[in-house]
């Protein structure tokens, strides 16, 4: 299903270009003359990018690799990631972090991933939190373990105070190509891609939600090795 994912996406990506090229060429001429043509070619431009994007998903889908998964120390690579969410992030939403005390009990865990999908994965998950908190307020984001002397997983739990989601569309938010963003807005890859790369590494992810008091997504990634070697 990749292979073929990704020769599809590929062949839509060759026919996109040229569409982009040319409509950009078009709305930067001065000598297009009047708004509506103008418009309307901007109109292609902005549709011509969504379509990039969604070839974009498919392509990351039909590249998941476990060769390209690393061990690493659980508290800094995800310290290096949530850094990275938060350079995405409106300026008006804070990240709280707590479980990343490097002299805490989870200090000495390490977790098999690759890094830029680990980035990917938090990234869409922050971003959907910022979108329900309206780009405004705060996002906590906690590192913890059910049994922190001996742990057999991480679970990194990222909550928001937004406007929550309903339990019907709970139940379809993993989907691939499902979304409740109007068009142009959301490809419907993002968590079915999220999910699929967690899985990929063992693990697994969970969404709990009451409407109109936020939701939170609990990641599990299995630890590596024995925590008490070293």
């Amino acid at each position: 299903l990749g292979r073929l994912a990704g020769g599809v996406a590929h062949e839509l990506n060759n026919a996109l270009q040229p569409i982009r090229l040319f409509s950009e060429l078009l709305r930067d001429d001065e000598e297009l003359q009047g708004e509506r043509c103008r418009r309307y070619v901007r109109e292609i431009v902005e549709s011509t990018r969504f379509t990039e994007d969604v070839v974009s998903g498919i392509l990351a889908f039909g590249r998941q690799d476990p060769t390209a998964d690393r061990e690493h120390d659980a508290l800094a690579i995800l310290g290096e990631a949530v850094c990275f969410c938060a350079g995405h992030l409106p300026s008006s939403v804070s990240i709280r972090q707590t479980g990343f005390d490097p002299s805490g009990p989870l200090a000495r865990l390490r977790i098999r991933v690759n890094r830029t999908a680990l980035c990917q994965v938090l990234t869409n998950v922050f971003l959907n939190a910022a979108e329900a908190s309206g780009g405004k307020g705060e996002i906590a984001v906690a590192l913890s373990a059910a049994a922190p002397e001996s742990p057999s997983e991480l679970t990194i739990s990222i909550t928001d105070t937004g406007r929550g989601i309903d339990p019907i569309t709970m139940k379809r938010i993993f989907e691939t190509f499902f979304t409740t963003k109007s068009p142009g807005r959301g490809t419907g890859l993002g968590l079915s891609m999220c999910s699929g790369i967690v899985e990929r590494w063992g693990g697994c992810i969970e969404a709990q939600s009451v409407p109109g008091k936020g939701t939170s997504f609990h990641i599990f990634i299995p630890v590596v090795g024995d925590p008490g070697e070293g």
